[in-house]
């Protein structure tokens, strides 16, 4: 009985000195590492937009669909602090990144430095590569970041998040993600220069924009970008009845995941942001004035010639090469047709 006693009270005390080895192992031994990087963590964290509110479309039965929301990702980064030799270290990390070696040397050897993003969204070839060399102050984490999933749809109206002009925090840039990014980002405490997060999450988006009809003005445009061999073009689809835009496609669109491929003129949303002549958005006007003066009504007539000249110059329809006069027509299918004879 004295025997078991003993040994109970022997497996005790190797248990707590264990124990208390590892305690020590953490807080003095390698304390500094582990608060370097929790450091590093916890400022990596102001550029995560993991509480970024989503973007949903709505169809005619107010159904949402998320068309920009946030997803897992890799990602590896640097702690200069806990990097031993930088020259070494970025030597084995430039070839696997494509970052220059002194760009990286000079990173890394400066220790004011709390972390260095090496790859954001990092595939799982680069994943493994980094993971595999084991290296001190080289940390591969997981972070939620935006994700778009249906690509390329609606790309000029929903715009992307991106790096701002310091490359820590992100931000919405071009479409929605700009126009409403205070109201999409967490809320930030912006009396530091961490902008650190305070925990409430951004508020969602709910567009109008029917995914069904996005899709088919997508598919429509693109073929007809093919067929005339265009370099741009737009098509607006609105509800007459409340101006709610239900679809507002543009080509050429760009891939929202991997926007950095694609030169910045692309993300200009043509549809709000070129500038155009009004034309034959006029027709309405025109026709509207002649119906209220008395002048005309909807079943009036005339014979269109395809052409017409006033003032010395010649006033074309715009398919008379193709088609030619159309004969005797009313004003409302000079409206339905567009004609500029009618107007």
């Amino acid at each position: 009985m004295v025997i078991r006693f003993r040994l109970l009270i022997i497996i005790l005390f190797i248990g707590y000195a264990a124990l208390l080895f590892h305690l020590y192992d953490l807080q003095i031994v390698k304390g500094k590492q582990y608060l370097a990087r929790a450091e590093s963590q916890y400022l990596a964290s102001s550029f995560i937009n993991s509480k970024r509110g989503i973007i949903y479309f709505t169809d005619r039965d107010n159904n949402p669909f998320p068309a920009a929301l946030n997803k897992n990702f890799p990602i590896a980064y640097a702690v200069p602090k806990l990097i031993f030799d930088a020259k070494e270290t970025a030597n084995m990390l430039s070839g696997i990144i494509d970052v220059p070696v002194a760009e990286l040397e000079k990173s890394f050897s400066n220790k004011k430095n709390s972390y260095k993003i090496l790859a954001k969204k990092a595939g799982a070839d680069v994943v493994k590569k980094i993971s595999d060399l084991d290296m001190n102050g080289i940390v591969v984490d997981s972070e939620l970041a935006r994700f778009y999933p249906s690509g390329k749809l609606a790309s000029h109206l929903l715009g992307f998040v991106g790096p701002d002009e310091d490359s820590i925090v992100e931000s919405g840039h071009y479409g929605v993600e700009e126009f409403y990014n205070s109201e999409l980002s967490p809320r930030t405490d912006l009396s530091t220069s961490t902008r650190s997060l305070i925990g409430e999450t951004g508020a969602d988006l709910f567009l109008t924009i029917d995914l069904n009809i996005q899709s088919e003005s997508e598919k429509i445009l693109n073929k007809l970008m093919e067929t005339y061999k265009a370099t741009e073009g737009t098509i607006l689809v609105a509800d007459p009845s409340t101006g709610r835009i239900l679809g507002m496609a543009s080509a050429p669109s760009f891939d929202l995941n991997e926007y950095q491929n694609y030169p910045l003129s692309i993300f200009i949303n043509p549809a709000t942001q070129h500038t155009y002549e009004p034309g034959s958005v006029f027709k309405v006007l025109t026709m509207a004035a002649g119906i209220d003066s008395g002048k005309i009504t909807p079943q009036t007539k005339y014979v269109d010639t395809g052409q017409l000249k006033i003032n010395g110059r010649t006033i074309q329809n715009f398919d008379f090469k193709k088609f030619g006069p159309h004969g005797k027509i009313t004003m409302t299918e000079v409206i339905e047709q567009s004609l500029n004879t009618g107007a």
